[in-house]
């Protein structure tokens, strides 16, 4: 059964959830606010195309992905991902690992309570809004690959060429991001 497009009401029914997504995404608000009307517009004007094989709501988040894609093409002029972690090297290592011990972990960086109760904490509406809080505190260069991998499932590979990153800088972004992560969401107080 093919599902008819109802553009009178995408706002009511999808701007919020489409604000969300972009704001998580782009961090900015006055940002996130033009690119949700950007969809609607190319939405409205490419209605003809839906066919119906997929809710109105797939279809347009599609069209955001899409968008937020075009918005970071064409906000190049950003130090590239090579050049960020290679300035950014030896603040992340001073500040989780001890040179003077091989490199080990700091002692102070151990397990506490979200470690120890992951389970109870990731169902918790609590720890959404310290994961909410986390992932907007993390750098944006991190946030979008992090968020690409663990939120919208892309494949590594994809990740690679749409950010135009090494292998090995996918990894390492991985990484800082988790090990932000981690931290942040163990120093929070709403937990």
């Amino acid at each position: 059964m093919m599902i008819a497009a109802q553009p009178e009401k995408w706002v009511e029914n999808y701007a919020d959830y489409l604000f969300s997504l972009s704001m998580l995404k782009i961090n900015k608000r006055e940002e996130a606010e033009d690119m949700v009307q950007e969809v609607f517009m190319a939405a409205y004007k490419n209605v003809d195309q839906f066919k119906g094989e997929s809710t109105e709501k797939t279809w347009l988040t599609a069209i955001l992905k899409n968008k937020i894609i075009d918005y970071y093409r064409r906000n190049k002029h950003e130090k590239s991902f090579t050049e960020y972690l290679h300035q950014t090297q030896s603040s992340f290592e001073n500040h989780f690992f001890d040179n003077s011990n091989y490199g080990r972990w700091i002692q102070k960086i151990t397990p506490n309570y979200i470690s120890n109760n992951a389970d109870l904490n990731i169902l918790s509406a609590d720890f959404k809004l310290a994961m909410d809080q986390c992932l907007g505190n993390l750098p944006l260069k991190i946030k979008q690959v992090f968020m690409a991998k663990y939120l919208d499932d892309t494949e590594s590979k994809d990740i690679c060429q749409q950010f135009e990153i090494s292998d090995s800088n996918y990894w390492v972004i991985i990484f800082r991001a988790k090990t932000l992560l981690r931290t942040c969401l163990e120093k929070s107080e709403i937990l």
